[in-house]
């Protein structure tokens, strides 16, 4: 039988040997040349600074002499002042007053429309005011050539009283016409006639709502159901 055993540790002796040398060549292609390696004893010379050169101010501006040219001997006249007479002249001249618009009470002298004893006083027809006749009738409201027109109220000399609308003299509107005794009527008129909705008030307070429709009929206050007209005293 054959010993391999010095075999082998002769091939473990070359492979040795093998890294050894491998490991040698590597620190060598690794290590630094000797131009980059500084030695110690060679002094570095310290950085020059550069110092700022001085500037100059720049020297003020020199004033230049200012004269006036010597006036001519015959200069030429532009314009002339006014005389001192002339100056005194002009301020004795008053400005025109202002004119004063008419008081209050002229002023309405000339707005308000007031018919008494037959006679339109200054002759104003047209505007708000007062009329009263002979008899007691008396309106007050808006005129409009003399004639009830607009808003406004007319109190008979029985005591009975319209508050309302007018239009030519006539109850056109809406309105409410009372009596003394309680007993009123509300409703939409037309030439002085009710039209259309009417709803009537007793003198007891009983509420009824009638339509010019259906004369002589009438409901109830809150019912449907239809009834006759109650007689109203005074109308």
């Amino acid at each position: 039988m054959v010993d391999f055993r010095p075999l082998l540790f002769v091939n473990a002796l070359v492979l040795m040997l093998l890294v050894t040398a491998g490991f040698a060549s590597v620190r060598q292609e690794a290590a630094l040349p000797d131009s980059l390696v500084t030695e110690p004893d060679q002094a570095i010379e310290p950085v020059r600074t550069m110092e700022p050169t001085p500037v100059e101010p720049p020297a003020p501006p020199r004033a230049e002499p200012f004269a006036i040219a010597p006036m001519p001997e015959n200069p030429t006249v532009v314009a002339l002042a006014e005389p001192p007479a002339t100056m005194e002249t002009l301020s004795d001249v008053q400005p025109e007053p202002v004119r004063q618009p008419p008081t209050t009470g002229k002023l309405d002298a000339y707005t308000t429309v007031n018919f008494q004893n037959g006679n339109w006083i200054g002759g104003v027809k047209t505007g708000d005011g007062t009329y009263e006749d002979s008899h007691g009738l008396r309106y007050e409201g808006h005129f409009v050539d003399g004639q009830f027109h607009g808003q406004g109220s007319l109190t008979y000399p029985d005591g009975r009283h319209y508050e309302g609308e007018f239009s030519n003299g006539h109850f056109h509107g809406k309105g409410l016409l009372r009596n003394p005794s309680g007993i009123s009527i509300e409703a939409t008129f037309n030439q002085g006639e009710p039209y259309g909705q009417v709803r009537l008030t007793t003198a007891a307070g009983e509420i009824f709502t009638a339509r010019t429709k259906e004369p002589g009929v009438c409901y109830r206050d809150k019912s449907y159901r239809a009834t006759q007209c109650p007689q109203l005293k005074g109308w």
